[in-house]
């Protein structure tokens, strides 16, 4: 007898070398549309990033498309409340197929339910502009955040956070995830 010898050959419509390639854009709102871009190295997805931002009362939705990791993608909802009005919510969703352009989803509503954790809250350019207020916090915001840093808008700008947060928040500032 002859041994049988069996294999797999395994085919891909992929050109050699050619990776993700994800629509790139962003834009006020819910919704954008741009150019496919191939995704670095190390990035391994598309995402869609809804980020919701309430100032004084008015709120702000944004909408990012891009590459991004897969740790990225796991992220859940991420929110914070800095008090007088001031707050932040962002969510993710994720496909890993070449140009997926269609992952469109809604903000999830705001969770208002109080958690009995209390922080103290502020959100200014200086700290000597940081008045801290009593925040009740509320949702999955079980933490309190103090953290000072620089963000670029054009230019360097020194910020103080204070606050309620989610979790997930605290771990991606300490990753530099946004």
């Amino acid at each position: 007898t002859v041994p049988l010898k069996t294999g797999c050959l395994v085919l891909s419509s992929a050109s050699p070398g050619a990776g993700l390639q994800c629509e790139v854009c962003a834009s006020t709102g819910q919704n954008c549309t741009g150019k496919l871009q191939p995704c670095p190295a190390g990035q391994d997805s598309c995402g869609t990033v809804l980020t919701e931002v309430t100032l004084v009362g008015v709120k702000i939705l944004m909408v990012n498309k891009g590459c991004v990791t897969s740790s990225q993608c796991k992220a859940g909802l991420v929110s914070a409340n800095f008090g007088n009005e001031v707050a932040s919510r962002t969510a993710i969703a994720c496909c890993v197929e070449d140009a997926c352009t269609t992952v469109n989803f809604t903000m999830p509503p705001a969770d208002t339910t109080l958690n009995g954790l209390h922080c103290c809250g502020c959100f200014a350019l200086t700290t000597e502009q940081c008045l801290e207020d009593p925040i009740k916090c509320t949702g999955a915001e079980t933490q309190c955040i103090d953290a000072v840093g620089t963000i670029s808008a054009g230019i360097f700008l020194e910020m103080v956070m204070k606050g309620c947060v989610t979790a997930s928040m605290c771990t991606h500032l300490k990753e530099d995830f946004w």
